[in-house]
């Protein structure tokens, strides 16, 4: 079974509207699933996917200046899916 990914970070850029993240790259992964929760963390419906990328970093864009988001990501390979990072949070420039 794969890992959660560690260490994941979410912050502001310097364009507005963006929000930064990455994370530590977990071996065995094909691809990460990004999502992003604009509300409660802890309400499960509230939580929409964002990205599937290969990268261990994702840009989002087109978000409100000002917003606070929070996102997690979890590794996906042929071992399965691993369970969900810690989340993060961080606020659009």
């Amino acid at each position: 079974m794969l890992a959660a990914p560690a260490n994941l970070r979410a912050d502001l850029t310097d364009e507005t509207g963006e929000i930064k993240s990455d994370w530590d790259v977990v071996h065995g992964t094909h691809e990460y699933e990004l999502e992003r929760n604009d509300n409660d963390p802890a309400v499960a419906g509230d939580w929409h996917t964002l990205a599937m990328t290969t990268q261990s970093k994702y840009t989002d864009k087109g978000l409100a200046s000002g917003s606070k988001h929070w996102c997690r990501v979890r590794a996906r390979g042929t071992a399965g899916d691993s369970p969900w990072s810690d989340p993060a949070q961080a606020m659009a420039r």
